[in-house]
């Protein structure tokens, strides 16, 4: 309940999982609105344990934040929200020097569609517009096209975390 609530609340206008939508998700996860304060970032915990995305957010919620958590929280959050609106996600587990199992980064993708779709160059048109920016980051699999959802960056598609290897995880 406290996802798709969420996500509705979130996505700020009706509609079936459209660009805007996904965009004032991230939005608000990150930034907040007029009457919630944006994530409340904390530490990777030195086990890598996370919360279930309605955790998170009930966590934030009780203390006014969008949502808290370290940045696999904020990807499960993410993933799930758009999810939750019909949309398709992933999470990339990102590695570099680590030696263990944890990794060193983690953040959400979500799936814009097919490069030959002709909606794709307008879709990424409308995203430079929206954030007054000259390039979108995104992962090109088999011709599917995944936009960036990273915590780390001030917009969706926003740069890459620089990482040695990866692993998905389809959600």
């Amino acid at each position: 309940y406290q996802v798709r609530k969420t996500a509705i609340r979130a996505s700020r206008q009706p509609g079936l999982n459209t660009m805007y939508q996904i965009c004032s998700i991230y939005n608000f996860l990150k930034f907040g609105d007029e009457s919630t304060k944006g994530w409340f970032l904390v530490s990777k915990s030195r086990s890598g344990s996370w919360h279930f995305a309605n955790e998170s957010l009930r966590m934030g919620d009780d203390l006014g934040f969008s949502g808290t958590g370290d940045a696999i929280d904020f990807a499960i959050v993410a993933s799930s929200l758009i999810e939750s609106i019909g949309g398709t996600t992933r999470i990339i587990f990102a590695y570099n020097q680590s030696t263990s199992s944890i990794p060193d980064h983690v953040y959400s993708e979500v799936y814009i569609g097919h490069m030959e779709d002709n909606s794709i160059k307008i879709i990424l048109d409308q995203l430079k517009k929206s954030y007054d920016i000259k390039e979108i980051y995104f992962h090109l699999d088999n011709g599917d096209l995944w936009l960036n959802f990273d915590f780390l960056s001030d917009h969706p598609g926003g740069p890459f975390f620089q990482s040695q290897k990866h692993t998905l995880l389809d959600v």
